[in-house]
């Protein structure tokens, strides 16, 4: 049977695998991996440490990691390695002769070797990116952006938009709305919809009060700084608690201030998957504070999964797709007092219970089937194309 899509992304990343899975059951698909993991050897140098995603086993048609040979920190865009996966992406695109491919991002030169690759030869071709225009940017950096963006997103047939910034996005670096098509981001919503099983470390966190929780990197744009001093500026304090879950360069400064300003504040270590779910669902509200660069925030998509409600910033990408009007509170980023605002609403509300219904049936349309199903209905329009073409 002819390939139909080809798949070009970054590296294997957990919430992808459940996407591709379903996909593969519609469609004749091969993923090639750019690189084997995030960082040569599973370090991440934002968390500080080796981490495992609790990656499950690729159970879909045929994939291909390229070898890693590199920190993705120290590598530049036009390094030999750079070259080096942009020639195999060139090579796998030549010999599979797939009749559509799809890239996910655009900001290595591999992707753009295969967009152009594809462009040359005749491919349609999906590009799906989570890029916003919100958070740190220099005037430098936008003004080069709308320079080079646009002719790298032309090559592209069709571009899949996530949310609401990211169209934005798009449209403002010069896409067509008619080349627009909308795919989901979320993760596989039924591994955080489940009753937590009992565990004694977790189950101190879930000690009747009202429990907060942070979930990510502790670096600065993240923000958890912020969150630890709004959360000491609470009113009633002591009827709520916090749970930080993460690792990164802030966390010793972290630990020291919840000490010294007498918080209630556990701190949890990087946590898989598994272990994840059972600790969301002891907590009742998450806290995604972020300054800057939050394109999305899963995070928020595993959190709704689990029945709760949640509080970011006005800087994280989905807050106006998943958070808004809906789940919980937008909050201005940077802005103690406005975070300290939203917090008290939230726990003088009570329980999660009385937002588990709502965040569900958000969420839903989020999940890694629906994502499957939109990815799937762009690439028959794609191979419709090829078909004309051909």
């Amino acid at each position: 049977m002819p390939l139909e899509l080809l798949i070009i992304t970054p590296y294997p990343i957990h919430y992808q695998m459940p996407v591709f899975e379903r996909l593969a059951e519609t469609r004749e698909i091969h993923v090639l991996f750019l690189r084997q993991a995030r960082g040569a050897s599973g370090y991440d140098w934002e968390f500080g440490k080796k981490v495992d995603f609790g990656i499950r086993k690729i159970g879909f048609g045929n994939s291909l990691a390229l070898p890693t040979t590199r920190d993705e920190k120290s590598e530049s865009q036009l390094s030999a390695e750079q070259l080096r996966r942009a020639l195999a992406v060139i090579r796998a695109i030549v010999r599979l002769r797939p009749k559509a491919v799809y890239v996910h991002g655009f900001a290595g030169l591999p992707e753009v070797a295969a967009l152009l690759t594809c462009r040359l030869t005749g491919i349609p071709t999906l590009l799906r990116s989570v890029s916003y225009d919100l958070g740190e940017r220099s005037r430098l950096r936008s003004g080069l952006r709308k320079v080079l963006y646009p002719p790298i997103l032309s090559l592209a047939t069709r571009i899949g938009y996530i949310g609401w910034h990211n169209r934005a996005f798009f449209l403002n670096h010069g896409v067509k709305p008619h080349r627009l098509r909308y795919v989901p981001h979320g993760v596989d919503n039924a591994s955080f919809d489940t009753d937590p099983e009992p565990d004694e470390e977790l189950d101190m966190v879930a000690r009747r009060k009202f429990t907060f929780v942070f979930v990510g990197k502790l670096i600065d744009k993240k923000a958890p700084d912020l969150l630890l001093r709004a959360f000491r500026a609470m009113p009633d304090r002591d009827t709520a608690m916090l749970a930080i879950v993460g690792s990164g360069a802030m966390k010793g400064d972290l630990q020291r201030y919840a000490e010294q300003e007498d918080l209630d504040v556990d701190f949890f270590d990087f946590l898989a998957q598994r272990q994840l779910a059972a600790l969301l669902g002891r907590c009742d509200c998450l806290v995604l504070p972020s300054r800057y660069q939050e394109t999305w925030g899963l995070v928020v998509n595993e959190a709704l999964a689990s029945g709760l409600p949640v509080i970011v910033s006005d800087r994280v990408g989905c807050a106006p797709d998943l958070v808004m009007g809906k789940t919980g509170y937008v909050f201005a980023s940077d802005s103690v007092e406005s975070l300290v605002q939203a917090m008290d609403s939230m726990r003088r509300q009570g329980p999660k219970s009385d937002y588990r219904d709502r965040t569900k049936m958000v969420v839903d349309s989020y999940s890694a089937s629906a994502i499957a199903e939109a990815l799937s209905s762009v690439v028959g329009e794609l191979l419709v194309m090829e078909g004309s073409m051909a």
